[in-house]
């Protein structure tokens, strides 16, 4: 499989992603983020955080703006974590930039990430037996793909961009074969 792994300057690379101890995955909704990342905080022994979470209170409700930037701080300045997610969380995103290691940018077409949407079930107060509202929602939010595009061009670090699920499902993660 031909993923793209880059470095902060873009430069192709053989590297060692399981050195990585801080990673970040950024992508649409329904594109697979939270999948992912379980995978990885599994296979690493990484604690696996999801931005939809801290931005959120218990109910579903959005948290006010400094509370939700003071939890994903907490979060961000462990050693040892992964964090999903960026949506419409700009200061949250800025923390979670400045720490990460690792950047995977999980770029899907809207159609897979529509696919997705409507498989997961209710998401913060979307019903999954109204699909249309939920698609109107994803369909509103265009520039995720703009400011997905600005933070990887802006993370120096480990990097790289995934376009397809099969792509997604070959990242290696985890010890190789031979040591297990």
């Amino acid at each position: 499989m031909s993923y793209r792994v880059l470095l902060g300057g873009d430069v192709p690379e053989k590297v060692d992603w399981n050195s990585q101890t801080r990673w970040w995955v950024i992508g649409a909704g329904g594109s697979g983020k939270s999948t992912f990342a379980r995978r990885v905080g599994a296979a690493l022994g990484l604690a696996a955080h999801h931005l939809d979470d801290v931005y959120r209170g218990r109910d579903g409700e959005l948290l006010g703006a400094g509370e939700g930037k003071t939890l994903a701080a907490a979060i961000a300045t462990g050693p040892r974590w992964v964090i999903e997610g960026v949506g419409d969380y700009g200061e949250l995103a800025q923390v979670v930039l400045s720490r990460a290691t690792a950047l995977v940018w999980l770029d899907l077409t809207w159609g897979v990430c529509r696919e997705g949407l409507l498989q997961r079930g209710p998401h913060y107060g979307y019903d999954p037996d109204d699909p249309v509202n939920l698609a109107a929602w994803a369909e509103a939010h265009p520039q995720y793909g703009a400011d997905h595009l600005t933070l990887y061009g802006a993370f120096s670090g480990l990097k790289t961009r995934l376009t397809t699920r099969a792509e997604t499902a070959a990242f290696s993660i985890g010890p190789s074969p031979a040591r297990r």
